[in-house]
């Protein structure tokens, strides 16, 4: 994957796929430490260990009809590369926790890549799931939720509405200013 992003979107599709409906997303990019951060918090079905094992291990699925899952595994390679690691927290029935941290300034980082379009694609396929968008640097925050778009269209609005979507990608444009061309 060549943009981070995507990776983060992976994620989100196995933590859908897994009964969540609250999803957190968080970057925070911290110049002063050479850092970005990545946390995708989820409340799904949750994992035991040996499924957070399986789920790090390239030659693990449990996919049926695949037989290897890559997504974790590129993903921590991608992090270490910056000097950074990649860590699950997760517990049975309570949730997931994918942890990404990568050496900001290095040449091997991945470019983040176009949040707010991410943001409008997860909204649009998940139409189930809440997220919450937090995005940090050097101290400045930004923090989005979904559930904003209930408050401000009522209760049954369809995400897929073209007035909706135009009205997320412009509440998300603050995101320019803390992700420069998103390829911070």
């Amino acid at each position: 994957m060549m943009e981070l992003v995507l990776h983060v979107m992976d994620i989100v599709e196995n933590s859908t796929r897994a009964g969540a409906d609250v999803v957190a997303i968080s970057f925070v990019i911290d110049t002063g430490n050479d850092t970005l951060s990545i946390d995708i918090l989820d409340n799904g079905s949750g994992m035991d260990g040996d499924l957070v094992s399986m789920a790090l291990d390239p030659f693990g699925t449990t996919k049926t009809g695949k037989r290897t899952g890559l997504g974790l595994p590129l993903l921590r390679e991608a992090a270490e590369r910056t000097g950074g690691a990649l860590h699950v927290t997760s517990t049975p029935s309570e949730g997931t926790q994918v942890s990404i941290i990568f050496g900001l300034a290095h040449v091997d980082r991945q470019p983040v890549g176009d949040l707010i379009e991410t943001m409008a694609v997860m909204l649009v396929s998940h139409p189930n799931s809440e997220f919450v968008l937090q995005v940090e640097k050097d101290g400045e925050a930004f923090i989005w939720q979904s559930p904003e778009i209930a408050e401000r269209f009522g209760e049954n609005v369809r995400r897929t509405d073209m007035g909706v979507l135009k009205w997320v990608r412009e509440q998300l444009k603050p995101l320019k200013a803390l992700l420069p061309v998103m390829g911070v």
